[in-house]
């Protein structure tokens, strides 16, 4: 909606006083003020605000989110490409957009958004048929890569051969060291049965091997602490799934498949408040 105001002055010189479309009487340097965002109609002392979205709460932010539906609106005719082969792009944060538009209206991120999907939107118009338009206004709203120096830690075998890896499952943490080997395994320095005595237990941390058929290709030293026997389990199991794909990468489809690289972030729900447990509740007499 574009609102427009008529403002007429009166004797600028003599008369401080300013007259509006809304009966509003404003002394005259808040109106000289005020000017350098009208312009002149051109018929007697009669303006108009340069922006449409002037008496908008977010003057700044409507005009560019206007703009880039306007260039939407323009060119959606042109041939588009998928998401994945569009140009990738970084987009100025939150801050970075308010200090490059000089925006002091408090703007939430939730609008913010808005602009983005339009930018992605846009961005998504074939590189071959995007007008120079376009691409200047991609800039405007674009940020630099910063490239890091330090470099991603990617986890290899040591001199030994072994890989170390670690998962984990509620309160525990399971720390595993893989080698090849003939199928032995440890847990805090015991045998697998007297660390893990339920039949259950001992078919979750060997899942992984067993689907992958290298039970017997492998040894393993695993350090174990926190949390139930469940959870102890199903963490080795976790850390066992890694090392797999430490030492054959192909493995990783086949453990995605299986769920045994997805890590469970599932928690203990807590205890309510004038209830006997988290869900359970008190059985209702009548009295």
């Amino acid at each position: 909606m574009v609102y427009k105001c008529l403002m007429r002055t009166v004797d600028l010189f003599h008369g401080p006083i300013v007259y509006s479309n809304s009966c509003l009487i404003l002394p005259i340097q808040k109106a000289l003020r005020r000017f350098k965002d009208f312009r002149y109609i051109g018929y007697t002392s009669f303006y108009e605000p340069v922006s449409s979205s002037y008496f908008t709460a977010k003057e700044g932010f409507h005009d560019d989110f206007l703009s880039l539906e306007s260039i939407l609106k323009r060119y959606q005719t042109l041939p588009t490409v998928s998401f994945e082969e569009a140009p990738k792009r970084l987009w100025k944060t939150l801050n970075q957009y308010r200090e490059s538009r000089n925006i002091v209206e408090c703007i939430k991120p939730s609008e913010y958004r808005k602009i983005i999907q339009l930018l992605v939107r846009i961005n998504r118009i074939d590189p071959i048929f995007m007008p120079e338009e376009v691409k200047e206004v991609l800039d405007k709203y674009s940020r630099e890569i910063s490239v890091k120096s330090k470099r991603k830690y990617t986890a290899s075998l040591d001199a030994l051969g072994r890989s170390r890896t670690i998962g984990r499952r509620k309160e525990a943490v399971s720390s595993v060291w893989m080698i090849k080997g003939d199928g032995q395994v440890l847990v805090n320095g015991k045998a697998f049965y007297e660390a893990f005595p339920r039949l259950f237990d001992r078919q979750s941390v060997i899942w992984p091997l067993k689907i992958t058929q290298r039970l017997d290709q492998y040894n393993l030293c695993i350090f174990v602490k926190g949390g139930g026997s469940t959870g102890q389990a199903e963490a080795s199991a976790l850390a066992i799934s890694r090392g797999l794909v430490i030492h054959e990468p192909e493995l990783r489809y086949l453990l995605r498949k299986n769920s045994c690289l997805t890590c469970d972030a599932r928690r203990v729900e807590r205890k309510k408040p004038g209830q006997p447990k988290a869900r359970k509740k008190n059985t209702w007499v009548k009295r």
